[in-house]
């Protein structure tokens, strides 16, 4: 959850307790004061929530409903954001059904056979270099993964996918990319295999160990 969405879902429903509290202190006790600021006319208006003349059940249910709204759509926000990225279900079930649609190439066949292989075995790193972020791919069909909706990520460095590539992506004679005999590339830093593509509508870089030499 974003710190912007954390501090607008908690107001909100601060509000709410505190309308809810005017209301109950309205029906309870009638001081008679709307100008004393004990009487709920006074803390609505100190609120903005409109003038004496109004009436108390009018102003309550308007701002009421104008809150519950707001903490509505923050909770929406927040169930977006626990649903999305590379840490929840949909990002993983997406990342299976690629590697299937992989597996069924002639170019990608063995090396879709072998991130199946470690995401089976748990050994299949995802990393978002854009958003900072990284995690062990899972396995949305296995039954331990049952009711599993989301993972927590780690924390890494941010940085722009060239920058980040140039730095992880081991380099042959010419220049170019090194690419292993599996069709995969060769992650400099660990050694491991690598891949990156779109995973849906996400970029990824997808590391796993490595099953043989490179060429």
């Amino acid at each position: 959850m974003t710190d912007i969405t954390s501090i607008r879902m908690s107001s909100a429903q601060t509000m709410l307790r505190v309308l809810k509290d005017t209301n109950a202190d309205s029906r309870s006790s009638r001081d008679g004061s709307t100008n004393s600021p004990l009487s709920s006319s006074y803390l609505l208006q100190s609120f903005g929530a409109g003038t004496a003349d109004e009436t108390e059940e009018d102003i309550f249910y308007g701002r009421f409903e104008a809150l519950q709204a707001s903490v509505t759509e923050a909770q929406s926000q927040v169930e977006a954001e626990s649903t999305s990225g590379i840490g929840s279900k949909s990002f993983m079930t997406a990342l299976k059904a690629r590697l299937e649609e992989l597996k069924a190439t002639p170019d990608g066949k063995v090396k879709a056979e072998e991130m199946l292989a470690a995401l089976e075995a748990g050994t299949l790193t995802v990393t978002d270099a854009a958003a900072g972020e990284t995690i062990k791919a899972w396995d949305v069909s296995a039954d331990s993964e049952a009711g599993t909706t989301s993972k927590p990520t780690e924390e890494t460095d941010a940085s722009g996918w060239s920058d980040f590539l140039r730095d992880r992506l081991t380099r042959g004679s010419n220049a170019t990319y090194l690419i292993g005999p599996n069709g995969a590339y060769v992650d400099k830093v660990s050694g491991e295999s690598a891949y990156f593509g779109t995973i849906g509508e996400t970029y990824a870089y997808l590391s796993w160990p490595a099953t043989g030499a490179s060429a």
